[in-house]
């Protein structure tokens, strides 16, 4: 099983300016937003599961040394449509298997013993994720850790040949991320 391989910690370095809001100014915001939580109880929701006419692109326009891994989008949401949500596929049937039917997020990080990527259950679910975990050894998927970051882009840090980061928030103040070890 991939939990006797692979070790996974969340750290937060830095002070973590989500938990400096006053609880009045909390208070406040949700008396503000209402009327347009109300408000949208009654509009029609967007039907995620649609895909959209758009054509399969790489998932990485360079070259790469693992699978050649195509995304096609099938929603956005945010103010300016940043944060993006996709099916993918690779030419790998086995691998392709284990994609079908799934939301992914843009993070994608591969290694000689497998790929990470970051999954949705639904774009409404938004921003809980889960990072996962596909074995290329004997093609499994593994849900690793849930998490729940509004950030859309996690990057990949090394630290060593075996061991990396990923980080999942960035700001000025503070970063978090997923220490994995092997």
């Amino acid at each position: 099983m991939i939990s006797n391989i692979m070790t996974i910690t969340e750290t937060t370095e830095g002070k973590d300016s989500n938990n400096r809001v006053p609880i009045w100014m909390l208070i406040w915001a949700q008396f503000l937003s209402l009327p347009f939580r109300i408000l949208f109880l009654f509009v029609r929701k967007h039907n995620y599961t649609e895909i959209r006419n758009d054509d399969w692109t790489a998932l990485y326009p360079f070259p790469t040394d693992g699978h050649e891994i195509e995304r096609k989008i099938i929603a956005e949401n945010g103010f300016d449509g940043c944060i993006k949500f996709y099916h993918l596929r690779t030419e790998d049937m086995k691998i392709n298997e284990l994609l079908q039917e799934k939301i992914f997020g843009e993070f994608h990080w591969e290694k000689d013993f497998g790929i990470f990527l970051r999954q949705f259950d639904s774009p409404n679910d938004w921003p809980i994720s889960f990072l996962v975990f596909i074995d290329t050894g004997n093609f499994t998927f593994n849900r690793l850790r849930k998490v729940n970051s509004a950030w859309p882009e996690w990057k990949y840090e090394g630290i060593n040949e075996n061991d990396f980061n990923i980080i999942i928030e960035y700001t000025n103040a503070y970063s978090k991320r997923l220490t994995i070890r092997k």
